[in-house]
């Protein structure tokens, strides 16, 4: 999904690159100053499969409150962002549901492999749950159009195109982290 994203967060003439460190993975985006929090954090609930509700974003140690807009982040290109799963409160800890959201409903990160590549069952879930399909609308209005539209073929022929963008992204960043970790003196 990270092709169709990539254009979303493209708009803006002063866009920049912007590197998210999540545990031991990191993401690659451009980013607008246009962009706002919740619509990134949605984007890496998907890549890091965390309810945004449950990352927090902090540049230079600071917290990336959710109202700031990227525009009032003092952001160079090639800056990281830290990403942490934010730590549940004692109360909830004790719950029998660890991976649901509040109330229980799914989120973009509940969407298992099994149903991402199965056309059928991803507009079937996404049918069943129209505030996720809102939300994909929001961050990925080109995915959910073809899953309105119903066609298996379709949703096929996008999840393939996405797959393949995501290993060729892979393995770029595969490259770029054996060039950083090569000796200059060999």
């Amino acid at each position: 999904l990270i092709a169709s994203f990539h254009s979303t967060f493209s708009t803006s003439m002063s866009e920049f690159n912007v590197t998210f460190i999540f545990e031991d993975k990191l993401l690659n985006l451009t980013i607008s100053p246009n962009s706002d929090i919740p619509s990134i954090k949605l984007l890496l609930e998907i890549e890091f499969s965390i309810p945004s509700q449950q990352l927090a974003l902090f540049h230079n140690n600071t917290s990336l409150q959710d109202n700031l807009p990227m525009s009032q982040v003092v952001l160079r290109s090639d800056d990281v962002i830290e990403v942490r799963r934010r730590t549940q409160p004692a109360t909830t800890s004790a719950s029998s549901s660890p991976s649901s959201s509040a109330g229980g409903a799914p989120t973009l990160a509940s969407i298992t492999p099994e149903i991402f590549n199965n056309p059928a069952a991803l507009i079937d879930f996404f049918q069943k749950n129209p505030n996720l399909l809102q939300q994909l609308f929001q961050s990925n209005p080109q995915l959910a159009e073809i899953l309105l539209s119903g066609n298996e073929q379709a949703v096929r022929g996008f999840i393939q195109e996405q797959q393949r963008a995501k290993r060729l992204q892979e393995e770029e960043e595969r490259r770029r982290m054996a060039l950083l970790a090569m000796d200059p003196f060999d």
